[in-house]
């Protein structure tokens, strides 16, 4: 890999039964690089990420990064059972952080303080992914993949989601972001979109005129469920893993003490929700 990249994909092949999703996905990510992958439903973004991240192996090509990862999935999976604060301590020990200052600081920004001590189970939607993103990020990675990072997201922390990535970027940070939404490209340095299985550089398209800032925020709003639905209302997301992950590929790093523990961590939320629910004859 050469120095400038901290993210190197390359030839990345993957299929399900028999149906080939990525043919050849080649990119690299700079420091500091907003980078977009856009495409359409179906299209492999999420499989995509997940290669990338580790949770699924590639058929082949590699993808090789340098410095610490971080990962938001497109599904969530939270201990039902744990509030955010039991699910940042947990996190805390997985990724060997000295404190929690730096996630004490994405909750206030993302605005969820007074959930923290809320049974995940009880949260809405878009504060569930607010937990996600701050899982992803309270470790101040280098790179970070994002998959659909601002679902069921009102249109005031859609807008404070933008700033928080922008200035990762500025802080010299390498963001991936994957979406369907085409309408808000121009805030990417580089644009891809993933069609049949194969990247494809697009042109950023302008954001609407100051004069239509109605058109925007209705395609977003309808784009993400129209917000946040009220807490207390327990959320019937499904999903995969939130965590960091290794490099993975025809030729694959060897997996890291962080990414270890980190899985460990998973089993261990996953063990205990499915202990409570035997308990609890859920």
């Amino acid at each position: 890999m050469e120095h400038r990249n901290v993210l190197r994909v390359v030839d990345l092949h993957k299929s399900f039964r028999g149906h080939e999703v990525l043919r050849g996905v080649e990119f690299d990510l700079a420091p500091g690089e907003l980078f977009g992958i856009i495409g359409e439903n179906g299209a492999g973004k999420s499989p995509l990420l997940r290669v990338l991240a580790g949770e699924l192996p590639a058929d082949r090509g590699d993808a090789l990064y340098a410095g610490r990862l971080g990962y938001c999935p497109q599904k969530i999976v939270l201990n039902d059972e744990l509030t955010p604060d039991q699910h940042l301590a947990l996190f805390r020990r997985a990724y060997g952080l000295r404190s929690l200052e730096h996630a004490n600081q994405l909750v206030e920004r993302l605005g969820y303080e007074r959930h923290r001590s809320v049974k995940a189970g009880l949260l809405s939607g878009g504060t569930r992914q607010k937990l996600n993103l701050t899982i992803a990020l309270m470790h101040d990675p280098d790179v970070v993949l994002m998959d659909e990072p601002y679902q069921g997201f009102d249109w005031d922390n859609y807008l404070n989601f933008w700033s928080i990535a922008e200035e990762l970027r500025d802080r010299g940070r390498s963001v991936l972001i994957i979406s369907h939404l085409a309408h808000d490209t121009a805030r990417f340095d580089r644009l891809h979109k993933l069609r049949e299985g194969r990247l494809t550089t697009e042109e950023a398209v302008d954001p609407p005129a100051v004069g239509a800032p109605a058109l925007e925020r209705t395609a977003i709003e309808q784009a993400t469920a129209d917000g946040e639905p009220a807490v207390g209302k327990p959320s019937t997301q499904k999903g995969t893993r939130t965590a960091t992950a290794k490099a993975t590929g025809a030729t694959r790093r060897p997996e890291p003490p962080a990414a270890r523990t980190v899985g460990a961590v998973r089993k261990t939320v996953g063990r205990a929700a499915a202990t409570a629910r035997k308990v609890t004859g859920a």
